[in-house]
């Protein structure tokens, strides 16, 4: 197969499609929307749901649905865009999702597109959800495939966060390759399963800390982090800084 050169977003999209997405949902804003714009081109021949929302809360309520349904999804969004999110947020990350649930969001250093600057990173604490983040497109194609199956075993949402830094990055790879059948599950009918109320919301919780131990400790060994070099002193570095340190 010919190598293609293939920039960040449009890699994401990629592994999306080779994830086996069904429903891809989003709100206009960059970094982030490249992403989407590539699925929606490709929709016709794949045959995903791409739809823009009247916000970034629909979005990721659409999204949830899907999930709920069985279907794999992705949200695309940015930074400011997250913080509309946050009260669907909240809920789904007690409640945990079914089928694979991950969400593109793109922070803006130097506010080449955006009203701000905002780090979104302190977001993963607050909302007690796993974030990574990508170093260049060939890792960002094969981490967008293991996050939507990392989202499933843990049923959790899965939150991948890019920079225009990443947006804008290229790199040659062999091209696109769907799966044969799209992954699916039946849909989830456990009462009170979604439902975040009074009488749920401790054992959500509480549960929920159980799921981010487990998380924590697979982080420890994950396959995405990688060791270079050798010595007795090192530099932790993630995503983008990691390679611009490396250049």
């Amino acid at each position: 197969m010919a190598l293609q050169n293939i920039d960040g977003e449009r890699a994401l999209a990629w592994g999306a499609i080779e994830a086996g997405v069904s429903v891809v949902t989003g709100y206009p804003g960059s970094p982030g929307t490249n992403t989407f714009t590539a699925l929606e081109e490709m929709g016709k021949d794949y045959g995903h749901n791409t739809e823009w929302c009247v916000n970034e809360r629909v979005a990721l309520d659409q999204a949830a649905g899907a999930s709920q349904a069985g279907r794999r999804a992705l949200v695309c969004l940015k930074s400011v865009g997250m913080n509309v999110a946050l009260d669907t947020v909240m809920v789904l990350n007690m409640t945990g999702v079914h089928a694979g649930l991950v969400m593109v969001m793109g922070d803006d250093p130097g506010a080449w597109g955006s009203q701000n600057e905002q780090d979104t990173r302190l977001i993963s604490p607050l909302t007690e959800l796993p974030m990574v983040e990508v170093s260049d497109p060939i890792e960002g194609r094969a981490t967008m495939k293991w996050a939507f199956e990392f989202s499933e075993k843990h049923q959790t949402i899965v939150i991948i966060r890019l920079t225009r830094s990443y947006s804008v990055s290229t790199a040659e790879m062999e091209g696109l390759n769907p799966p044969a059948t799209r992954t699916s599950l039946s849909p989830a009918r456990e009462p009170y399963r979604f439902i975040s109320a009074l009488i749920t919301v401790h054992d959500s919780h509480t549960r929920l800390h159980g799921k981010i131990k487990a998380i924590g400790e697979e982080f420890d060994n994950s396959p995405l982090n990688e060791v270079w070099g050798s010595g007795k002193t090192g530099v932790i570095a993630t995503g983008m800084v990691y390679t611009k340190f490396k250049e």
